[in-house]
């Protein structure tokens, strides 16, 4: 984790505890934080700005009660992340609120450029209906279906897990005809999405790195040096050959 998202949890924190006046409503000076918010926190900057002891508690917020009738001591269920199920599942309305306007967005620009063609320019019916259907697809399916299926998706970083859900659900739709195969226009739409879907479906699932137990710090690194530069690239090709197939 870099600097600055230290500091900024950091003046988070001081901003909690100087807003709530908290030294005024409770005796003591401990701060119960979450384990997992550890590698993000500096303790002794937090006790120096705020007088206020960081005491590092269980993963989860329900265990607070049981942490505090132990003596604020934390047994190796409370320390322990699983990422089941569950646990994945919970995070998806998450994702799906804070990305949803940024694909409700790309849907409608695509929705609008589906009218151009070489003839000129065509309000879209069907056609754009078809873009924006697409592209709602990739994004629910790498925020949604790849967290899901996390377990059984081949490789270890999210966003290759996502673009391997991706690759699969574009196969999927060019098999069941919402992606046109026919004639050249048809086969650059189908190269376009087969490159699209994936970029997508990697890029939204890769939000879900921080979350698992899947990686470590430098493997988050790592992922964003490789993966960010690759969705883009085959993002923008994606798109070239998807406008061209519009002149076809």
């Amino acid at each position: 984790m870099s600097g600055a998202p230290r500091v900024k949890e950091l003046l988070e924190i001081i901003h909690r505890i100087e807003s709530t006046h908290l030294s005024e409503v409770v005796s003591h000076r401990q701060i119960i934080l979450p384990q997992l918010g550890a590698p993000g926190v500096a303790a002794h900057e937090v006790k120096r700005r705020s007088s206020f002891r960081v005491i590092y508690g269980p993963v989860r917020a329900h265990d607070i009660p049981e942490f505090l009738n132990a003596g604020m001591k934390t047994s190796a269920e409370m320390r322990e992340v699983n990422f089941n199920l569950s646990d994945r599942t919970v995070l998806i309305p998450v994702e799906l609120v804070q990305w949803s306007p940024y694909a409700l967005a790309v849907a409608l620009v695509l929705f609008f450029l589906a009218g151009v063609s070489r003839n000129g320019y065509i309000l879209p019916g069907w056609t754009g209906g078809r873009e924006v259907l697409i592209v709602i697809v990739a994004f629910i399916t790498g925020s949604a279906l790849t967290p899901i299926f996390l377990p059984w998706l081949p490789g270890r970083a999210l966003s290759v897990k996502g673009m391997i859900s991706g690759l699969i659900f574009a196969i999927v739709l060019v098999f069941a005809g919402l992606i046109p195969s026919a004639q050249t226009g048809g086969q650059l739409e189908t190269a376009a999405w087969i490159l699209l879907m994936p970029a997508i479906a990697a890029f939204t699932a890769m939000n879900f790195t921080g979350s698992t137990t899947y990686t470590s710090l430098s493997g988050v690194k790592k992922e964003m040096r490789f993966a960010v530069p690759a969705q883009i690239i085959v993002a923008m090709l994606g798109l070239s050959l998807w406008v061209t197939a519009r002149f076809f």
